[in-house]
């Protein structure tokens, strides 16, 4: 076992063309999604071919092609990018190349870069991709409030229990009354403070 990747490439696809005219069998396995897609492979499958060297796949699943077909976004016609350049100019060459693309798009980016990546990419097409949900940040400051107030702040043990308990009614709420939406959450914080006016688990007022 060897291992390729962007570094070795080069050196290692000469070493396992010699092995395949030798006559070995050579097997390439990525340890994380599909080789020569976002990862290294594409150099020696291409060297093979044009060695004459016989290449067969086997057939597995494609993070693309999942996220994909879980979105619900049109499938008849779509554009796989793979990774964006980390150095800002390339990305926005990039991003621009692809403003009058009509087809899906799909990238691979890593977490930590998911943000960066959104705003880059709706500043080069034009696109508001937070503005699908202009409330997100207001809904949960308020959410926040609600735990502080049915929780109290004399305790940590308040906030947590209050934290649980609109998470669960949430849930349910949505769950087994979806029409109903976020007015359970504030069923359960009227009916928590009603009987704990000074919330849960708060220390009374010493005389």
């Amino acid at each position: 076992m060897v291992s390729l990747f962007e570094g070795n490439e080069a050196e290692r696809t000469a070493e396992l063309l010699a092995d395949l005219a030798a006559g070995r069998r050579v097997t390439l396995i990525s340890e994380a999604g599909t080789p020569s897609i976002s990862d290294p492979g594409q150099r020696l499958v291409a060297a093979a071919a044009a060695a004459g060297v016989r290449v067969e796949v086997v057939p597995g699943p494609s993070a693309a092609i999942a996220a994909l077909v879980g979105s619900g976004l049109p499938a008849d016609r779509f554009l796989f990018v793979g990774f964006p350049p980390r150095e800002e100019g390339a990305r926005q060459e990039l991003f621009g190349s692809l403003a009058h693309e009509r087809a899906t798009l799909i990238f691979f980016e890593a977490p930590a870069r998911v943000g960066r990546t959104l705003a880059d990419l709706g500043g080069a097409l034009g696109a508001e991709l937070l503005g699908l949900d202009p409330t997100f940040p207001l809904k949960f400051m308020f959410y926040f409030l609600i735990v502080v107030a049915v929780g109290g702040t004399t305790t940590i043990t308040g906030p947590l229990v209050a934290s649980l308990l609109l998470g669960i009614a949430d849930v349910a709420g949505k769950y087994y009354v979806p029409k109903l939406g976020a007015f359970i959450i504030y069923c359960v914080m009227i009916a928590v403070l009603m009987a704990r006016p000074q919330g849960l688990f708060a220390r009374g007022s010493e005389r």
